[in-house]
C-alpha cells in the first residue's frame, strides 16, 4: 500500500498538470474561440526548463506550469528560467515578452543560450513559425 500511494500521488500530480490554466477574464470559451501559451513540452532536455509567472497580469498556479488558454490578441507573458538539483534551487530573474497570438494556435515559449545571456523565443507550434515579440 505504502509504495502505491506515491504512484497514484505522481499521477494526480501529472494529470493536474496537463489542464491548461483559464488567464482571461470573462466566460469560459471553446478551444477553438482561444489561444494556448505553453513551455516546451517535458522532455529530457538537460538545463534549465521555461517556467511561467504570469499572463496580462494573471498571477498563475506555480505548481501547474503547462499550457494557459487566452483571448486571440496582444498578450504580456512573464517568464525565467527555473532548475533544481541535488546543489539546490536555481532561477533567473524574470523576463517580459509581449506578442499576438491567433485563435485556435498554441503558442511556445522557450530559450536558447548565447554564451551567458538567456534567448527566449516565441513558436507558433503547427508551422514551426518565430513570432517577434517586444
Amino acid at each position: 500500500m505504502l509504495r502505491v500511494l506515491p504512484l497514484f500521488l505522481a499521477a494526480l500530480l501529472l494529470v493536474g498538470c496537463t489542464t491548461p490554466q483559464k488567464a482571461y477574464h470573462g466566460e469560459f470559451k471553446s478551444a477553438p474561440d482561444l489561444s494556448l501559451i505553453s513551455p516546451p513540452p517535458a522532455s529530457f532536455k538537460l538545463g534549465p526548463s521555461v517556467n511561467i509567472r504570469e499572463v496580462d497580469g494573471f498571477k498563475l498556479n506555480k505548481l501547474r506550469s503547462g499550457a494557459y488558454q487566452v483571448l486571440p490578441g496582444e498578450h504580456t507573458v512573464r517568464v525565467l528560467l527555473f532548475s533544481s538539483s541535488i546543489y539546490g534551487v536555481t532561477m533567473t530573474d524574470p523576463a517580459q515578452l509581449s506578442f499576438k497570438t491567433e485563435a485556435g494556435k498554441k503558442y511556445i515559449i522557450d530559450y536558447e543560450m548565447k554564451g551567458e545571456r538567456v534567448m527566449y523565443f516565441v513558436t507558433e507550434e503547427s508551422s514551426g513559425t518565430r513570432v517577434p515579440w517586444h
